[in-house]
Protein backbone atom coordinates (compact mmCIF):
# COMPACT_ATOMS: atom_id res chain seq x y z
CA UNK A 1 0.00 0.00 0.00
CA UNK A 2 2.93 2.51 1.05
CA UNK A 3 4.63 1.59 -2.66
CA UNK A 4 1.73 2.91 -4.65
CA UNK A 5 1.34 5.66 -2.25
CA UNK A 6 5.02 6.91 -3.14
CA UNK A 7 4.60 6.11 -6.60
CA UNK A 8 1.90 8.71 -6.95
CA UNK A 9 3.73 11.16 -4.96
CA UNK A 10 5.99 11.02 -7.76
CA UNK A 11 4.05 10.99 -10.07
CA UNK A 12 2.21 14.29 -9.14
CA UNK A 13 6.26 15.72 -8.41
CA UNK A 14 7.00 14.81 -11.45
CA UNK A 15 4.39 16.66 -13.55
CA UNK A 16 4.65 19.56 -11.14
CA UNK A 17 8.37 20.03 -12.30
CA UNK A 18 7.18 19.63 -15.69
CA UNK A 19 4.73 22.07 -15.72
CA UNK A 20 6.61 24.19 -13.67
CA UNK A 21 9.48 24.25 -16.01
CA UNK A 22 7.23 24.83 -19.40
CA UNK A 23 5.45 27.45 -17.72
CA UNK A 24 9.15 29.43 -17.11
CA UNK A 25 10.43 28.86 -20.48
CA UNK A 26 6.82 30.19 -22.16
CA UNK A 27 6.98 33.33 -19.86
CA UNK A 28 10.63 34.53 -21.07
CA UNK A 29 9.56 34.06 -24.97
CA UNK A 30 7.27 34.92 -27.62
CA UNK A 31 6.89 33.38 -31.22
CA UNK A 32 5.08 33.02 -33.76
CA UNK A 33 4.52 31.14 -37.23
CA UNK A 34 2.90 32.69 -40.28
CA UNK A 35 -0.13 31.28 -41.43
CA UNK A 36 1.19 30.16 -44.41
CA UNK A 37 3.36 27.70 -42.72
CA UNK A 38 6.74 29.26 -44.49
CA UNK A 39 8.33 31.55 -41.64
CA UNK A 40 8.56 30.79 -37.72
CA UNK A 41 10.09 34.00 -34.97
CA UNK A 42 11.20 33.22 -31.86
CA UNK A 43 12.30 36.31 -29.09
CA UNK A 44 13.21 35.22 -26.27
CA UNK A 45 14.73 36.31 -22.93
CA UNK A 46 19.08 35.37 -22.92
CA UNK A 47 19.81 32.45 -19.97
CA UNK A 48 23.34 33.74 -20.24
CA UNK A 49 24.36 35.86 -16.98
CA UNK A 50 26.77 37.82 -18.92
CA UNK A 51 24.20 39.14 -20.99
CA UNK A 52 21.47 39.76 -17.66
CA UNK A 53 18.10 41.17 -19.10
CA UNK A 54 18.85 41.01 -22.81
CA UNK A 55 16.30 39.93 -25.31
CA UNK A 56 16.94 38.44 -28.97
CA UNK A 57 14.92 36.92 -31.66
CA UNK A 58 15.46 34.91 -34.82
CA UNK A 59 13.54 33.92 -37.83
CA UNK A 60 13.65 30.99 -39.74
CA UNK A 61 12.01 29.77 -43.12
CA UNK A 62 10.51 26.55 -42.41
CA UNK A 63 9.99 25.13 -45.84
CA UNK A 64 13.30 24.09 -48.72
CA UNK A 65 12.19 26.54 -51.32
CA UNK A 66 14.69 28.77 -53.03
CA UNK A 67 13.94 32.56 -52.36
CA UNK A 68 15.55 35.77 -51.48
CA UNK A 69 13.94 37.87 -48.71
CA UNK A 70 14.60 41.54 -49.23
CA UNK A 71 13.07 42.82 -46.02
CA UNK A 72 11.68 41.96 -42.74
CA UNK A 73 9.50 44.22 -40.19
CA UNK A 74 9.18 44.07 -36.78
CA UNK A 75 6.20 46.14 -35.49
CA UNK A 76 4.95 46.88 -31.86
CA UNK A 77 1.43 48.12 -32.07
CA UNK A 78 1.25 48.78 -35.85
CA UNK A 79 4.25 51.02 -35.54
CA UNK A 80 7.68 49.80 -36.94
CA UNK A 81 10.55 49.29 -34.32
CA UNK A 82 12.70 47.64 -36.48
CA UNK A 83 13.27 47.22 -40.22
CA UNK A 84 16.32 44.73 -41.98
CA UNK A 85 17.32 45.35 -45.82
CA UNK A 86 20.21 43.39 -45.59
CA UNK A 87 21.49 40.00 -44.70
CA UNK A 88 24.84 37.97 -44.41
CA UNK A 89 25.56 34.01 -44.96
CA UNK A 90 27.99 33.13 -42.48
CA UNK A 91 28.87 33.53 -38.71
CA UNK A 92 28.70 36.85 -36.89
CA UNK A 93 31.47 37.45 -34.19
CA UNK A 94 29.28 35.80 -31.15
CA UNK A 95 28.88 32.51 -33.81
CA UNK A 96 25.83 33.06 -34.31
CA UNK A 97 24.82 31.25 -37.99
CA UNK A 98 23.57 32.91 -40.47
CA UNK A 99 21.82 31.27 -43.82
CA UNK A 100 19.94 32.40 -47.01
CA UNK A 101 18.74 29.20 -48.20
CA UNK A 102 16.80 28.55 -46.59
CA UNK A 103 16.82 31.47 -44.95
CA UNK A 104 17.71 31.48 -40.95
CA UNK A 105 18.63 34.66 -39.23
CA UNK A 106 19.33 34.73 -35.30
CA UNK A 107 19.63 38.45 -33.71
CA UNK A 108 16.75 39.98 -35.76
CA UNK A 109 16.30 42.56 -32.58
CA UNK A 110 17.67 42.57 -28.94
CA UNK A 111 17.45 44.16 -25.41
CA UNK A 112 13.91 45.30 -25.01
CA UNK A 113 11.45 42.49 -23.73
CA UNK A 114 8.04 42.53 -25.04
CA UNK A 115 5.91 45.04 -23.27
CA UNK A 116 2.30 44.10 -21.49
CA UNK A 117 -1.02 44.58 -23.71
CA UNK A 118 1.08 45.33 -26.78
CA UNK A 119 1.11 43.74 -30.26
CA UNK A 120 3.87 42.63 -31.94
CA UNK A 121 3.88 41.22 -35.41
CA UNK A 122 6.69 40.53 -38.31
CA UNK A 123 6.50 41.28 -41.73
CA UNK A 124 8.73 39.46 -44.17
CA UNK A 125 8.89 40.12 -47.79
CA UNK A 126 10.37 37.98 -50.08
CA UNK A 127 10.53 37.46 -53.80
CA UNK A 128 10.52 34.13 -55.46
CA UNK A 129 10.68 33.70 -59.71
CA UNK A 130 10.74 37.84 -59.87
CA UNK A 131 7.69 38.39 -57.95
CA UNK A 132 7.23 39.83 -54.72
CA UNK A 133 5.40 38.20 -51.76
CA UNK A 134 4.94 39.45 -48.26
CA UNK A 135 3.59 37.51 -44.98
CA UNK A 136 2.26 39.09 -41.63
CA UNK A 137 1.64 37.50 -39.03
CA UNK A 138 1.55 37.97 -34.93
CA UNK A 139 3.55 36.87 -32.51
CA UNK A 140 2.83 36.40 -28.71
Amino acid sequence: MKKKKYKWITIFLLVLLVGSIYFYVNSIRISGVSENGMWKVVYKKSLDEAEQGEWYGSIKQLDKQKIKVKGIKWLENGKTIADFTEFNEGRDEAGAETRLNPFYVEDLYGSNPPKKGYTYKISVIWEKDGKMHEDNFEIN
